[in-house]
């Protein structure tokens, strides 16, 4: 198996990292925004699915835009090869192992 490194833009591991960050830290905190809407809880947990939120817009953004690698273009969840290379993805991260093969 060959080791391919590819060089993603530094916005684009920005936004990657906020999707991880936001999103996990957002699902932490859910239980301090339960008792009422104004505790420091609340908004924490609000400025972090905010947080979150943003990201997967610019997220969305870019993939509709015209970046070359970060951009939606050629992939389609209609295409039977989509689900194919999927489930092969799935299956290589299930036996601990990265899958191999060309960025998105």
């Amino acid at each position: 198996m060959s080791i391919i490194a590819y060089s993603y833009p530094r916005h684009g591991k920005a936004i990657h990292s906020g999707l991880a960050i936001f999103g996990i830290a957002a699902y932490l905190t859910a239980e301090l925004a339960e008792a009422d809407s104004n505790t420091w809880g609340y908004l924490i947990h609000a400025y972090l699915g905010f947080g979150l939120g943003l990201s997967i817009a610019l997220r969305l953004a870019l993939g509709f835009s015209h970046s070359e690698t970060l951009s939606f273009k050629g992939w389609s969840p209609l295409v039977l090869n989509q689900w194919k290379i999927a489930l092969a993805d799935l299956k290589s991260l299930l036996r601990l192992k990265l899958p191999d093969h060309q960025h998105h």
